[in-house]
């Protein structure tokens, strides 16, 4: 089955079909058969040009105000993400570096041997600052780990 292509109309194609029904006695079901368009066409048409009368625009108007709002959406869609991404960034820079905060002068605390040996994505923190030892607490950030805590 070919492809439809889709038919456009003139603006004034369009007032001349929608002035022909409302000034003429036939109905909208003849006069769109002889102008070779179907009814609800006709229909939306007059919808359109009634709300442009309504608001004393044309229609060629409320298309351009209506593609410079797209516009106008999209534009601030970009921004808000730019600015969003800007902020992120920002955040990300003003962190504190790591030798500047309280958490790296904690005591480093060595793997032991046992499940966590060797592995070095692993983090263990000591949770008493200035205790080094066997009796600094250690903690495993690990979900596997069964050294949560000595």
């Amino acid at each position: 089955m070919p492809a439809r292509t889709r038919r456009r109309y003139t603006e004034e194609f369009k007032r001349a079909a929608v002035r022909l029904v409302c000034e003429s006695a036939h109905p909208v079901a003849q006069v769109a058969r002889d102008l070779g368009i179907s009814d609800n066409v006709w229909y939306r048409w007059t919808a359109q040009h009634r709300q442009a009368a309504a608001h004393g625009t044309t229609r060629a108007a409320q298309r351009a105000e209506a593609e410079a709002l797209t516009r106008v959406k999209r534009e601030l869609a970009r921004v808000t993400q730019e600015r969003d991404f800007l902020q992120r960034a920002a955040a990300f820079f003003a962190r504190e570096s790591p030798c500047d905060t309280a958490r790296s002068r904690r005591p480093t605390v060595a793997f032991p041997s046992g499940s966590c040996a060797g592995r070095s994505r692993y983090r263990l923190q000591a949770i008493t600052p200035g205790r080094i030892g066997p009796r600094a607490a250690v903690q495993c950030t690990t979900a596997s780990c069964s050294r949560k805590s000595e």
